[in-house]
């Protein structure tokens, strides 16, 4: 079996087309399935069937696809290790972040970084939690800047900062004459939350009902922008981590603190505890611990 194979068929399968495979790879779609039933032939079992109009994998196909999967990353990671060798201010980073970690402290953190490392090419993703986690166990992203789980077994997580959750409100809003209150002078207010897949929501959520309520859920959004921008037009409240509330903040919104309890979220570096962690991640993670050991 040559790793050419291995290539192939992760294309089909990936682009779910022979086709798209055969263009993706600059390669005539017949040459293609010539190669597919090589494999197949070697292997002595089919591993696609080509009844429908998109591939199904069979058993042994998928099987197939997990190893190739697996196979195809580590020659990719190999390739790059040594070029770092060459070079260790170069190389990619493919990186995941929050909505909330992109539009606040992000961009700082990267302009500190490129003027160090100006020939690391860096590939940012806004994604939710989910998301993130799901980019990280399939290899298309190489880091996670995203809430700490404490269910995550998977994944290596490395905490970065713990902050506390603020309430924003519209200065209309009556509550916008305390600096402090507790939880449950919340119960009958409509909240903007974050979409399904933020961890931010559960831990709102889990905040309520300590406080002995279930939230008025006004509106949902997955963009801190657009949460900020519903509140400042009175449409509702929102609870924002600490260091969102510091960026592109808007002086129609009152910012109070909430007690008994407390909502915190843990934000954290995560990577995949198998993927090569290049020295362009190396400095990239110090960069971001540095960021915040300084405030």
């Amino acid at each position: 079996m040559e790793l050419r194979h291995l290539r192939y068929f992760e294309s089909i399968v990936r682009n779910k087309k022979i086709v798209k495979a055969a263009d993706e790879l600059h390669i005539s779609q017949p040459s293609l399935s010539t190669q597919l039933k090589a494999l197949e032939k070697e292997l002595g079992c089919i591993l696609i069937e080509r009844s429908s109009s998109e591939i199904k994998l069979t058993e042994p196909g998928v099987v197939l696809y997990k190893h190739a999967c697996r196979i195809l990353q580590q020659c990719k990671e190999a390739y790059q290790e040594i070029q770092d060798l060459k070079d260790i201010k170069s190389g990619e980073i493919h990186l995941g972040a929050l909505p909330t970690v992109v539009v606040s402290w992000l961009p700082e953190v990267l302009s500190d970084f490129k003027k160090k490392f100006p020939k690391v090419v860096i590939h940012i993703r806004e994604m939710d939690t989910q998301s993130i986690k799901d980019a990280l166990l399939n290899y298309d992203i190489q880091m996670g800047l995203t809430s700490l789980s404490v269910s995550e077994d998977y994944l290596t997580q490395m905490p970065v900062i713990d902050e506390e959750l603020l309430l924003i409100t519209s200065k209309k809003n009556p509550l916008s004459q305390y600096d402090m209150v507790n939880m449950a002078d919340l119960a009958h207010e409509p909240f903007i939350l974050h979409e399904s897949g933020y961890l931010l929501r559960q831990t709102i959520l889990n905040a309520c009902r300590a406080a002995g309520f279930e939230p008025i859920v006004a509106y949902e959004s997955g963009r801190v922008e657009t949460i900020r921008s519903f509140v400042s037009a009175g449409l509702g409240i929102a609870l924002i981590p600490e260091t969102s509330v510091r960026y592109g903040f808007k002086r129609d919104l009152k910012v109070i603190k909430v007690k008994n309890p407390t909502p915190r979220r843990v934000l954290c570096i995560s990577t995949h505890p198998n993927r090569y962690v290049s020295p362009a991640m190396k400095e990239f993670q110090n960069c971001v611990y540095n960021f915040f050991k300084s405030r």
